[in-house]
């Protein structure tokens, strides 16, 4: 009798440690990441940007972080059962505003299920996510204004371009919307002020060009892109 009440107890057990078992399995599933770099409009001068350098981030819905660091090209996880949101990036939005800025390659995937006992596979395809702006002063414009005294100056940030500025040089790096400008030069020892705004779009070089113009007999500036 003893002996049976002993067989019939660790059998008890192997069923609750195998259903144990059974429910773990079947609360996880595997999420495997596949993180690109996808065509960008500016080459840096410095080696491209590799897979490596991305930071991957997995929040499930509800704000639960579930992995945040770098990565390789692929990579596989377990993870509960649930939705989530995958992203990566290359920089923060924060990293990219600092000085004349950075190129912020990012990507995000939301509503990502991971379901139990299934691998759920994504790409994320990264690409250029903010805008780039330089600014040029065309022959026109230095023939008749005061190149010495010339800067423009973009209102949010206190970014400056010089009298020296080319398309190609002194460029700077941008959230997409509204960029306001002030370009101060001078004429015949006259201060001119010449504002304006342009609309800023990811994955765009704004490449503006500042001209002298005549309106209604006056001498004035008009920026083109």
């Amino acid at each position: 009798m003893k002996k049976f009440f002993t067989l019939a107890l660790a059998s008890l057990m192997l069923l609750s440690c195998s259903k144990d078992s059974i429910w773990n399995a079947q609360e996880q599933g595997q999420l495997s990441v596949n993180v690109e770099q996808g065509a960008s409009i500016f080459v840096e001068t410095k080696a491209a940007v590799s897979t490596g350098d991305f930071n991957l981030k997995i929040v499930k819905n509800g704000g639960d972080v579930k992995y945040d660091d770098k990565v390789s090209k692929f990579t596989t996880m377990t993870l509960p059962t649930g939705t989530y949101t995958v992203s990566a990036e290359n920089i923060t939005a924060e990293e990219a505003l600092a000085g004349r800025g950075k190129q912020r390659l990012a990507d995000t995937q939301e509503n990502v299920t991971v379901s139990a006992n299934n691998i759920t596979n994504i790409t994320l395809n990264c690409v250029m996510v903010n805008s780039q702006v330089s600014f040029e002063f065309d022959e026109t414009f230095k023939s008749a204004f005061e190149m010495e005294n010339t800067q423009i100056t973009e209102d949010s940030r206190g970014i400056e371009w010089s009298k020296d500025a080319t398309l190609n040089s002194e460029i700077a790096f941008f959230e997409p919307g509204t960029l306001n400008y002030t370009i101060k030069t001078k004429r015949a020892g006259a201060d001119k002020t010449y504002t304006g705004t342009i609309a800023l779009q990811a994955k765009t070089w704004h490449k503006l060009t500042v001209k002298a113009s005549v309106e209604n007999g006056q001498l004035g500036i008009t920026v083109t892109a």
